[in-house]
């Protein structure tokens, strides 16, 4: 373990690596300050990215759906639908996607040697969220209230307003095939694929 502030002073073994996974961001959409967001979600990854490549290590990071901003319920959302992110969190996310994005668009990529992958995650589900207390999943929420109270409490509307739900399992799946069975470099949604409506979740659980 090392601090966000003093890993690329601390960490010095970089030679072991052989692959890296970057899952770490503030992950808030109600987190309002740009400067904390910018220096943890873009700065960092920036770093990250940069010594990666370096190195040549392959580099598979977490990016978000949320940089498509608010999309018509029930959409297939592909990768190259319209951007437009709409908190500080979906704007980093967007940036650092940019990044790879001017990466894979540059002539000398196919010559260079280096694999790097976006992976814009849909609303993921599962078990172990319970530290995430307000910002844990809709549906670990639902449960929660459906097993202490025996009544889930929606917000108003809820029957017209739809998210690509997607298991945290499945979303392990899908990374681990991307990342070592030789997969393209490239930006990639993962989710389902088919929104559903949260009163139809409320309801099914």
């Amino acid at each position: 373990y090392y601090d966000v502030d003093s890993f690329f002073r601390d960490f010095d073994d970089w030679d072991r690596i052989k692959f890296i996974f970057h899952e770490g961001a503030i992950s808030s959409t109600r987190e309002m300050n740009g400067t904390l967001m910018m220096k943890r979600n873009y700065e960092f990854s920036m770093k990250l990215f940069n010594k990666s490549f370096e190195r040549k290590i392959p580099f598979q990071y977490a990016s978000s759906a949320s940089v498509y901003g608010n999309v018509p319920n029930n959409v297939r959302i592909p990768e190259d639908a319209p951007i437009n992110p709409q908190t500080p969190y979906a704007f980093t996310k967007n940036m650092f996607d940019n990044t790879v994005k001017k990466l894979l668009a540059s002539e000398h990529f196919p010559k260079m040697e280096f694999n790097v992958q976006g992976l814009r995650y849909f609303n993921v589900y599962g078990a172990n969220e319970s530290h995430k207390k307000d910002q844990a999943s809709p549906i670990t929420k639902f449960t929660l209230q459906a097993k202490e109270t025996g009544v889930i409490k929606l917000f108003e509307g809820s029957e017209n307003i739809y998210r690509d739900f997607v298991c945290v399992d499945d979303v392990i799946q899908a990374k681990l095939e991307l990342a070592f069975n030789k997969m393209n470099s490239g930006i990639y949604n993962i989710g389902t694929g088919y929104a559903t409506a949260f009163k139809n979740i409320a309801e099914t659980i």
